[in-house]
């Protein structure tokens, strides 16, 4: 898939001690994914893939704002909820994110064995 072509080289780059080249591909792929929303705008993953691009540079508060989008749209997906409660934990609001793991579980039971959720 295009979609993880763009994050995987900005993550590679990150792992690589490269922050500068990650930074300006994550960049790049921000736009990239911009640009596909709006030619498709029922594209949820371009969405969730700009919203962990924004979350990966610090963008926290873009990246949140992204993912409420999302959940608007479409409030059936667990992801928004997941990619949300690790947003809240790295800002240290453990109970924020706790309540979006609990929702993330609700609609995909699946991860509650992944992140230990009961």
């Amino acid at each position: 898939m295009e979609h993880e072509y763009y994050m995987s080289q900005a993550l590679a780059l990150a792992r690589m001690g490269r922050k500068d080249e990650a930074r300006e591909a994550y960049r790049q792929a921000i736009r990239i994914y911009r640009n596909e929303t709006l030619q498709k705008p029922n594209q949820l993953d371009a969405y969730l893939y700009r919203a962990m691009a924004l979350r990966d540079i610090g963008e926290l508060d873009s990246a949140l704002e992204m993912l409420d989008f999302i959940s608007n749209l479409n409030d059936k997906i667990a992801e928004p909820y997941t990619i949300r409660a690790e947003i809240y934990r790295q800002q240290g609001k453990e109970a924020q994110a706790r309540a979006e793991l609990e929702r993330a579980c609700q609609l995909k039971p699946e991860l509650k064995q992944l992140y230990g959720v009961e």
